[in-house]
C-alpha cells in the first residue's frame, strides 16, 4: 500500500505543479494583452491608445495582405494576358489564311467565268478585210486590162471613133478613180469604227 500512497502523492504534486504552471501562463498572456492599469490613469485614454495601436496593426496587416494579393493577381493577369494574346494571334493567323484562300478561290472562279464567256466577235474585221481585198483585186484587174490592148484599138478606126474611144477610156479611168476614192473612204470609215 505504501507504493500506492507514494505514487498517488507523486501524482498529486505533479498535478499541483501543472495547475500552477497553467495559471502562471494564463496570467502572463492576459497581462501582456491588456496592459497595466494604474489608478491615476484614465480608462478612456487607455482604451483609445489600445484601439489606435490595434487599428494601426490591423491597417498594416491589411495593407501587406493587399499588396501581396495585388502582386499575385498582377502575375496571374500577365499570364492570362499572354495566353489570350497567343490565342488571339493564332486566331488572327487562321482567319487571315482562311480569308486569303477564300479570295484566291473567288478570283479563280471569276477568271474561269470570264474565260468561259470569252468570245471575240471579229465579223466586222473580216468584212472590212474582205472589202479591202476585193478593192485591191478589182484594181489589179483594171490595171491588167489597161495593159492589154483591146481588139477595137488594134484595128484602124476612123477619127471620130478614135475620139469616142478616148472619151470611153477617159470615162473609164474617171470611174476607176471614183471607185478608188470610194474604196479609200470605205476603208477609212471601217478603220474609224
Amino acid at each position: 500500500m505504501d507504493s500506492k500512497k507514494g505514487s498517488s502523492l507523486k501524482q498529486r504534486k505533479h498535478n499541483k505543479y501543472r495547475l500552477l504552471v497553467g495559471i502562471l501562463f494564463l496570467s502572463i498572456t492576459i497581462g501582456s494583452s491588456i496592459g497595466f492599469v494604474y489608478a491615476d490613469e484614465d480608462i478612456h485614454g487607455l482604451l483609445s491608445r489600445w484601439f489606435d495601436n490595434k487599428g494601426s496593426e490591423s491597417i498594416l496587416t491589411i495593407e501587406q495582405a493587399i499588396m501581396t494579393e495585388k502582386d499575385r493577381q498582377k502575375m496571374r493577369l500577365k499570364e492570362e494576358l499572354q495566353l489570350e494574346l497567343k490565342r488571339s494571334e493564332d486566331d488572327l493567323i487562321s482567319f487571315t489564311e482562311q480569308e486569303r484562300m477564300n479570295r484566291i478561290n473567288e478570283l479563280k472562279e471569276y477568271t474561269n467565268h470570264l474565260i468561259a464567256n470569252l468570245h471575240i466577235d471579229n465579223e466586222a474585221e473580216k468584212q472590212q478585210m474582205s472589202e479591202k481585198l476585193l478593192f485591191i483585186m478589182n484594181e489589179a484587174i483594171n490595171e491588167m486590162e489597161k495593159t492589154i490592148p483591146k481588139k477595137e484599138e488594134m484595128s484602124p478606126k476612123e477619127p471620130d471613133e478614135n475620139k469616142e474611144a478616148e472619151n470611153d477610156e477617159k470615162d473609164k479611168s474617171e470611174g476607176e478613180t471614183n471607185q478608188e476614192e470610194n474604196g479609200a473612204n470605205e476603208s477609212e470609215d471601217v478603220e474609224q469604227k
